[in-house]
């Protein structure tokens, strides 16, 4: 059986759309009601997920949809629920934000409830959760509704992980919005750098968490290990270059050949802290 965390975030992979309505009137308990409602009943494609976040102290619902039914746009799917916004509530476009995205922004769907706890101010969540559950999966609607996924969430490394990367992103989705078109490509350049040496500070500030490097070689870590600590994938080889590549300079090599509890490689010079 896959990881809890595996299993949420592939609901993600799929062209989905994330939804974000604050409502500060007294009319934003009403407006979530029947939001709620219509989303729920909202056409989707066969075993889709859907996922919604409610807090009516804040006015705020959240939703994510992996895949809608005769939806092409996001604008589309933002004049529909402004219609039924003013046909069940009668709220004037002025009584509340709603903004609806592409979920490209976001990496993965624990990138997405990261920004949706954020904008909540850490606020407890209501959370309705409809999808299929596959063959030897958890209840995820379970875990979430009724074991507190999202505050054990918030209190884990991962929480704080995907929170530096998230807002590394923000940065740059930023610094692009203010490029000279004439300084495009060596903006680009520094962007990407900066993105980069990020990246590897989140890569390193994870490693030395779990693994310290030896310098001998009959220490090591199979790969399987390895990537399961670090969120990445063992099977794949790109996961595997990445790693190697990271950690090359500092004496850690990989070894594809040797072989533990039946799956080959395995990472040499480091061991488990």
């Amino acid at each position: 059986m896959k990881n809890i965390r595996e299993i949420i975030n592939k609901d993600f992979s799929y062209d989905g759309y994330v939804v974000y309505f604050n409502c500060i009137t007294k009319q934003s308990d009403n407006a979530i009601d029947k939001l709620l409602h219509y989303f729920k009943n909202t056409p989707r494609c066969l075993d889709t997920s859907l996922y919604i976040l409610t807090f009516k102290k804040n006015g705020n619902l959240f939703a994510f949809f992996e895949n809608i039914r005769n939806v092409n746009n996001c604008k589309d799917y933002e004049k529909m629920i402004i219609n039924v916004l003013n046909s069940k509530v009668r709220l004037c476009r002025n009584d509340y934000d709603l903004t609806v995205l592409n979920t490209e922004k976001y990496d993965n769907l624990h990138y997405w409830l990261y920004d949706c706890i954020n904008k909540n101010d850490m606020w407890k969540f209501i959370p309705y959760i409809d999808r299929t559950k596959k063959h030897d999966e958890p209840d995820i609607e379970e875990l979430f509704c009724n074991l507190n996924y999202i505050g054990k969430f918030i209190n884990s490394d991962y929480y704080k992980i995907i929170g530096k990367d998230y807002e590394y992103k923000k940065l740059l989705y930023k610094l692009r919005g203010i490029l000279n078109n004439n300084k495009r490509q060596k903006n680009n350049n520094m962007i990407k750098r900066f993105f980069q040496n990020c990246k590897k500070d989140i890569f390193f500030n994870n490693f030395n968490k779990h693994f310290r490097i030896t310098n001998n070689k009959k220490d090591y870590v199979t790969k399987k290990v390895v990537c399961d600590l670090l969120d990445l994938d063992y099977k794949s080889k790109k996961d595997i270059r990445y790693i190697n590549k990271m950690l090359i300079d500092w004496g850690v090599s990989y070894k594809d050949q040797k072989m533990v509890n039946k799956i080959r490689g395995v990472f040499l010079n480091i061991s488990l802290k």
